[in-house]
C-alpha cells in the first residue's frame, strides 16, 4: 500500500461496472482499480478517490483485446533479453503475463507487466513506455 493511502477515512469506492473491461474494484493493497478480462488480469492505476477515467479505461482495453502483440513483445523481449540472463533462458521461454498494470502519467503511458512463472527468488517483468517495449527483467 502506498503512503498516501496511510491517512484516508472510509471505505473503499464501491466495485463498478464497465461494459467492456467488466466489474472492476478497488484493492488498497494494489492501490488500483483491478480486473481480469479473457483470463487476464490487469491494474488501473488512478487516484482512489475518484473512478477511473475513460481514457485509461480505453487504452487498457485497446492493449488487452490485441494478444497477438502481447504475445508477440514477450516474446521478442525474451529472443532479444541482455546477454546478463543467458544462464536464464530456459526460465524465460516459459514466462507468461500473470497481470497487466495500466497507468498515465506525465511522461506518457506506461505498462508495466508481472510475469510468471519466475524462477526461485526471481520475479519477472516487462514495461512498455508509449507503447515502446523495454528490456525484461527481474527483481529478486
Amino acid at each position: 500500500m502506498s503512503c498516501r493511502n496511510w491517512f484516508r477515512v472510509g471505505p473503499p469506492p464501491p466495485p463498478e461496472y464497465d461494459a467492456r473491461l467488466g466489474t472492476l474494484t478497488w484493492e488498497n493493497e494494489q492501490d488500483a482499480w483491478c480486473g481480469s478480462l479473457d483470463g487476464l488480469k490487469f491494474t488501473l492505476v488512478h487516484d482512489r478517490q475518484s473512478h477511473p477515467p475513460e481514457e485509461l479505461k480505453a487504452w487498457a482495453f485497446q492493449v488487452l483485446q490485441d494478444r497477438e502483440w502481447l504475445d508477440r513483445s514477450l516474446a521478442e523481449a525474451v529472443r532479444n533479453a541482455p546477454s546478463r540472463y543467458e544462464r536464464y533462458r530456459d526460465e524465460m521461454a516459459a514466462l507468461r503475463y500473470d497481470e497487466l498494470g495500466f497507468a498515465i502519467q506525465r511522461k506518457g503511458r506506461l505498462i508495466f507487466a508481472t510475469l510468471e512463472p519466475g524462477g526461485v527468488g526471481r520475479f519477472w517483468r516487462l514495461e512498455f513506455w508509449n507503447g515502446v517495449r523495454r528490456d525484461i527483467g527481474f527483481d529478486s
